[in-house]
Parts: structure tokens; sequence; C-alpha cells
């Protein structure tokens, strides 16, 4: 059986607890208007960047599949899909692009992120050890890419989530088509996301939603910092506990 560590996006089905507070500030909810995907051929199945969807399957991750095809862990296959980019799912290409490197002081929670992701764990693989181990991923490091689409108050963006080490310039050629293998240096999921003020408008929150623009539980918290500037540090939140922060910087 191929590895299944290995696996580009969250699952359709994967649900998020909500926010409640983080500190004495309220959390921010997603704007109202223009939610989930807004690309002229977004997918009703909810797929995320990097994965492709099948009419029986809906969405899959691509693994260790060439690309086009999707992995079904259950018959340990690799299946032909329509592959998920930005032009599906956005419309267009991003606007502005971050990258940071995570501080992480809470190795537990960034461990549980990744479990629930499907990426390891017995959670999804079965097995808790080697290099099936979120703890053998999280110990290398953390960072998050991001990338936004459009503007005003139908801005939209996409996380992806690593757990290893990566690099800008990686990042740049990867664009969400990079064939995960077991020596890959990192391992992560892509997740659609809402920008909302915070703070008077001084901030914002970068809320990752579902498709119909629940809160999933996922976020960027930024108390001072707009997309227009060069740099942004924001506190990262999962289950409505910061366990990272992370510096983005443009490039």
């Amino acid at each position: 059986m191929r590895y299944l560590i290995l696996i580009l996006a969250i699952t359709s089905g994967l649900s998020f607890a909500a926010c409640g507070k983080s500190g004495s500030d309220t959390i921010a909810q997603p704007p109202p208007m223009g939610v989930g995907p807004v690309g002229v051929n977004a997918n009703p199945g909810n797929c995320q960047i990097g994965q492709v969807h099948t009419p029986q399957y809906g969405c899959l991750n691509r693994n260790s599949c060439n690309y086009g095809f999707g992995w079904l862990a259950g018959e340990a296959r690799c299946v032909q899909g329509t592959p998920i980019t930005e032009q599906t799912v956005y419309g267009g290409a991003y606007q502005s692009r971050f990258y940071g490197v995570m501080s992480v002081f809470n190795q537990q929670q960034f461990q549980l992120l990744m479990k629930y992701a499907n990426l390891c764990d017995p959670y999804s693989v079965g097995w808790n050890w080697g290099s099936y181990s979120c703890s053998s991923w999280t110990q290398r490091g953390g960072f998050i890419e991001l990338r936004t689409f459009g503007s005003g108050t139908q801005t939209n963006a996409n996380m992806f989530v690593g757990a290893g080490q990566a690099w800008a310039g990686q990042m740049t050629q990867w664009s969400y088509t990079y064939q995960m293998s077991a020596n890959s240096p990192f391992i992560g999921f892509s997740q659609q996301a809402r920008v909302a003020d915070f703070n008077n408008s001084a901030g914002m929150q970068i809320i990752g939603i579902s498709f119909n623009g629940q809160d999933v539980g996922l976020r960027l918290i930024v108390n001072q910092g707009r997309l227009t500037d060069g740099s942004i540090l924001a506190d990262v939140v999962y289950q409505n506990v910061k366990f990272a922060t992370v510096n983005l910087q443009r490039y």
C-alpha cells in the first residue's frame, strides 16, 4: 500500500470546532457576503485546491498519484478526477501572497491540527510511529503560505499550513500541484478562507471556512496590519487555542 501520510488538502468532510474568544478580543465572524468558493467553475463538492473531484467519490487528495488522479485510501488505488486549482475555486490568479515560518509554542495543538486534517497518526493512517507520526513532522517546524483573491468585502484567501520545512521560492514553484512523496520535506493542507476586519479595522482575521461560509476553527488573527502591508504578524489559532505566531512576508 502506498504511503498515506503525504496528503495535500483537508478532506471535504472535515469539521473543525468553531472558535470563541482569544484573550479579551471578540472573534470576528466571516462576512455574510461572498463566502465560500467564488470561481465560475467552483465545484459544489467543496474540494480544496490541490485535490481532485470525482463524481463517485467526491474530493480526493492527490497523495502520490499522478496529476489528475486522487488517492482512494479505502481501496489503495488512484482514481482519475478533475484537478482543483486556484482558477477553479477563486476564478482567477491571486492578488497577493505571503510566506512565513511559524514559531510554535504548543506542539500538542499543532499536532492535533495535522491529525484532524487527515495527514498523520491513527486518525487517518492507522499508525503513529516513524513517518506516520504527527510529532515527527511538527518537530521539524511549520510554515504558512497565504494567497489572497479579490478585494474589499469580497476578499477571499487560501491558507496552506505545512509541517516540516519549505521556503518561499519553493512555494512559488509549487502552485498547489506539487506531488507529495515519502521523501517530501513537509506535509500540509490547503484551506479556503475569508478576510474579516478586526480590532476596529486596525487588524484583520483570516478565517478558514467551509463551502457554505461556516467557521471551521482555523484562523490567523492580526491585531495590527492589513493585506497591503509588506509583512503581517499573526497569531495562529486552532480550536480556540493559539498555538503559534507567524511573521508573514510578502513575496
